[in-house]
């Protein structure tokens, strides 16, 4: 059976760091600064701290910390408006400083109720954009 390798990248409130899981272990960089109004600025350091432990574009996790994230618990008005995760993504809109379109977001149904995790998908999206 194969070696199987696997990278994460963790933000932070104000800084980022890279971990390489293996069998044989976990490395993890030095956390460095970040400004999260301005990812474009660490992309250049975080591509070469990965490819500095051997990141050859296998599929990454990204790690977000808190302050990257907004959480809730709202009800939900029928079952089957639970079923459907756009339809969870307008409800959660309510709660959040963004549209709907732009966010990325996680549930947890219990019955009427739901929790719901999401992040602005835009600086997301240019970190990843940034790495390959």
């Amino acid at each position: 059976m194969g070696l199987k390798t696997h990278f994460l990248i963790l933000l932070e409130d104000s800084a980022w760091s890279v971990t390489k899981m293996t069998r044989q272990g976990i490395e993890r960089s030095e956390p460095a600064p970040l400004d999260p109004k301005n990812i474009r600025a660490s992309s250049g350091a975080i591509r070469d701290r990965l490819a500095a432990l051997g990141y050859r574009g296998q599929p990454l996790l990204l790690a977000l910390g808190s302050s990257w994230c907004v959480n809730v618990a709202m009800e939900i008005p029928t079952a089957r408006k639970g079923r459907k995760r756009e339809d969870l993504a307008y409800q959660l809109e309510w709660y959040l400083p963004w549209a709907a379109e732009e966010i990325v977001a996680d549930y947890e149904i219990h019955g009427s109720k739901a929790f719901a995790v999401a992040a602005h998908a835009e600086p997301l999206a240019l970190l990843l954009s940034e790495l390959q």
